[in-house]
């Protein structure tokens, strides 16, 4: 029996090392460190992507368009509202819920 117990610790420790070198080993990507429920569509309007995002706590338009777009340092914010409500018509911009899911801008 205790040979049994030291095989299962044994692998326990194994297991755990492993798990936290894939952790420091691999980098993460920005946007999936932001979300991780990102869905990419292949569309392509008015010279940028569509992404879909789930809102969360106390996200804004502005907050989610801004984390997604970071290398764009000159977005217009009448042009992100613009840009947000024909992608989706029945939301309110000003409004965001938590749980929802909206389609966002990203600028190319």
């Amino acid at each position: 029996m205790q040979i049994l117990k030291k095989y299962i610790l044994y692998i326990a420790i194994i297991l755990l090392i492993t798990s936290v070198y894939k952790d420091l080993s691999l980098g993460t990507n920005q946007i999936e460190h932001y979300r991780s429920d990102v869905i990419l569509t292949d569309k392509n309007i008015n010279n940028y992507t569509i992404i879909r995002l789930k809102a969360e706590s106390g996200d804004t338009l502005l907050s989610i368009v801004e984390s997604i777009n970071e290398s764009k340092t000159s977005l217009s914010p009448e042009k992100i509202l613009t840009d947000f409500m024909e992608l989706n018509p029945t939301s309110d911009p000003y409004h965001i819920k938590v749980g929802e899911w909206y389609y966002f801008p990203i600028y190319e």
